[in-house]
């Protein structure tokens, strides 16, 4: 018996000692736990500034998945003050953040995904009931955030957010009537992360000059580093690390030193399949696509409808659409629609409201190299030369030139000046240069010319120009006053013909509405930010070859500029650019794009009937170095059926020839025979075989073409008896995709 009270005891001693330590664990762990993640989202409640809602809800639905939210974390909406509130801003939401689900098959993953929707779509509700104002005290109200969460008990380690969902265009203590007051209080941010999206809009309309400065400008007003990011989204919340990794769309001005956490998309994502073991991959697709075929054997509706639905069931991949035909725009809607896209459509048209001033777009864009005259320049001489079928000859190369330079001091004069850069004002001002020796000293030429007036608006700023600009001023105003009326009126003519025959299309509405407004409704940045797919609805056979083939390269020649010179770091989505009859699109540029566009993860398809169409756009007469050498820079060729001899001799050589024995009969005027055999170097696909390829009727949807991916051996083609494969595949494509 006395045993077992000892045991008793002892045992009852244990049990405490446990439950004691488990008590000290509990309140070790409770008292070192950094407070719970705090999030607060400002609303500019300007007028000017796009009501973005969606953003706010799918912030709010991601909410749940931040690291460190838990009992305890709530969102906090804010929007800005206006005259009713004194310019205070105000709190307008405040909710518990639903806890994050758990792991194993009771977490109650149903009740927590309806919980989140509701969450999430009251955040949206209370989003959409903030009225309009006409005022901007968004650092008044971003300040009333930071104050929110530090009294909340944010810490460095909680890892508190504050998303600002503004334009930045501050008209209380950063307005320009304040410019000699004293500089807003710091932002003190300590501990607390800070995002700034939706300054897209500001981009777009102009309205604040020089993004960068304006970024630039609050970036200076915080203690810690911020982040700013162009659109709003779910995504923003990857700036405190969510639980499941997001991709970070982020922007940073000037240096572009913004860092993400992100890795790039899967290369080896499989798009679609030429057979079950060869899948075509995302990074084949980054390499270039070119598709050729004779009218009717189903390029369009078949491979290229089939590669259309690859990338639109790409999540966030974005691209741009260039149309030929009136029924293109048309197919693509469709496809967007059975893809569950068509909410990410940017329709381009002249009916449906969007504008795009390109020039204005160049001399503003954000990062470095923005308002580049050469830059400029370059974008000017690469539509000049849409068109032309010359071999680089020097004749041909003068006038280029010349142009340029006739460009290059009608920019300056337009910059130093303070005119906005416009096809407008450029035209303009070429019209209204002197056109003799000594015509600009006389009176009528002084009072009436659009160039003497722009020297007049230089001359009354005189005091502000830099001694570069000085400089520059000097070299124009020698073009303007003696080069150019000093040459031959011949010459001078052709001169300024090759550059207002270009300019002339653009004076007229709608296309001077469209394109020189000094605006952009939509911007390049949002096919990799947005996953935007924008339609070039300019069809040249509605609007006539010249002026549908000039609008598509305008904005194709801005959107690769920009594809090229962005941070993958902030904005790693791919992109990709569908061009069907790429005769009419391909520029002196194109070549170069595409020798480095796989690092900027573009997509490159072009669909055209042969390959001397493309000779005949590059100045060759039959395919040459210029044509052959593009080609060999898109990886994957598709062979549809051809009617083109070049062409399937230019196939046939791609896939290549190898030694083979052909059989061999002789005979003799003596009756004598014989049989052999010869070693013989033959094609492996003879040139007769592409015009032998099935194409789609009214019968079948099936369109037979060999496919090619730059010497790659096909995984079907590997036997027993051929285990090194084949280095092309023939392939059925549908149009029943």
């Amino acid at each position: 018996m006395k045993h077992k009270k000892i045991l008793l005891a002892l045992s009852v001693g244990i049990a405490a000692l446990v439950v004691g330590a488990f008590v000290w664990w509990r309140y070790v762990q409770i008292t070192s736990a950094p407070p719970p993640a705090q999030l607060a989202i400002i609303i500019d409640a300007s007028s000017s500034m796009q009501r973005d809602c969606i953003a706010v809800q799918n912030i709010a639905r991601r909410a749940v998945s931040m690291t460190g939210v838990k009992s305890g974390s709530t969102l906090t909406i804010i929007r800005t003050g206006d005259e009713a509130t004194k310019l205070e801003p105000q709190l307008v939401f405040q909710d518990a953040i639903p806890g994050p689900v758990g792991a194993g098959p009771f977490s109650g993953h149903r009740r927590a995904q309806i919980a989140g929707n509701s969450f999430a779509n009251r955040a949206k509700s209370a989003c959409a009931d903030i009225d309009r104002t006409n005022q901007s005290p968004i650092v008044k109200a971003v300040r009333r955030g930071l104050a929110h969460l530090s009294g909340l008990g944010c810490t460095r380690e909680s890892g508190c957010l504050l998303v600002v969902i503004s334009d930045l265009q501050d008209n209380d203590e950063l307005a320009p009537t304040r410019r000699n007051a004293k500089a807003p209080a710091v932002l003190d941010n300590t501990g607390i992360r800070v995002a700034l999206c939706g300054f897209s809009g500001t981009v777009q309309d102009g309205s604040a000059g020089n993004t960068d400065a304006l970024l630039a400008t609050w970036k200076g007003l915080f203690v810690e580093p911020v982040k700013f990011a162009p659109f709003c989204g779910e995504a923003i919340l990857a700036e405190v690390q969510t639980n499941t990794q997001r991709r970070l769309m982020t922007y940073s001005p000037n240096d572009h030193n913004g860092q993400s956490s992100t890795h790039g998309p899967d290369l080896a994502e499989p798009l679609l399949n030429f057979s079950a073991v060869d899948p075509y991959t995302l990074g084949m697709s980054w390499e270039g696509t070119a598709i050729f075929g004779a009218p009717g054997t189903g390029k369009s509706t078949t491979s290229g409808k089939a590669l259309a639905y690859a990338f639109l069931k790409t999540p966030m991949m974005g691209g741009l659409v260039l149309t030929a035909k009136a029924e293109e725009t048309r197919n693509w809607i469709e496809y967007a629609k059975a893809c569950g896209r068509e909410k990410d459509l940017i329709i381009f048209n002249s009916e449906g409201g969007h504008v795009f001033d390109g020039l204005w777009y160049e001399a503003n864009r954000p990062g470095r190299g923005a308002g580049d005259i050469e830059s400029i320049i370059d974008l000017f001489s690469t539509l000049l030369s849409i068109g032309k079928t010359h071999a680089g000859m020097s004749s041909d190369r003068f006038w280029e030139l010349a142009a340029e330079q006739l460009m290059r001091n009608v920019i300056v004069l337009l910059a130093l000046s303070g005119e906005p850069l416009s096809i407008t004002n450029m035209s303009r001002v070429v019209q209204s240069l002197p056109s003799r020796p000594g015509e600009f000293e006389e009176q009528g030429w002084q009072s009436e010319s659009y160039c003497a007036k722009l020297i007049r608006s230089i001359e009354a700023r005189k005091d502000t120009l830099t001694p570069e600009q000085w400089g520059d001023l000097d070299m124009a105003t020698q073009y303007a006053f003696k080069r150019w009326p000093g040459l031959d009126e011949r010459p001078r003519s052709s001169i300024e013909m090759t550059f207002s025959g270009m300019c002339d299309k653009f004076l007229f509405n709608p296309l001077n509405r469209i394109f020189c407004s000094g605006k952009c409704s939509f911007l390049p940045e949002q096919t990799t930010h947005q996953g935007k797919i924008v339609i070039v609805d300019f069809p040249m056979l509605e609007y006539g070859h010249e002026i549908g083939r000039l609008i598509n390269c305008l904005i194709k020649l801005i959107f690769q500029r920009a594809w090229l010179r962005r941070d993958l770091s902030q904005s790693p989505n791919p992109c990709f650019l569908f061009q069907d009859e790429f005769q009419y699109f391909v520029t002196k540029r194109d070549n170069a794009f595409q020798q480095t566009c796989r690092s900027a993860r573009v997509a490159v398809v072009c669909l055209t009937q042969n390959i001397l169409n493309l000779s005949e756009e590059l100045g060759e007469q039959q395919p040459g170095s210029k044509t052959k050498s593009f080609c060999a820079n898109l990886a994957t060729k598709i062979f549809h059926q051809q009617s083109c001899p070049d062409t399937n001799a230019y196939a046939a050589d791609l896939i290549g020839k190898q030694y083979r024995y052909l059989d061999s009969f002789n005979s003799d005027a003596q009756g004598g025979a014989s049989v052999g055999a010869a070693q013989q170097l033959v094609y492996n696909v003879e040139p007769i075989a592409f015009s032998q390829l099935t194409k789609p009727d009214s019968v079948s949807p099936i369109s037979t073409a060999i496919v090619y991916q730059g010497g790659k051996a096909f995984n079907a083609t590997v036997t027993n008896e051929r285990p090194q494969g084949s280095n092309y595949l023939t392939v059925a494509f549908s149009r029943d995709v």
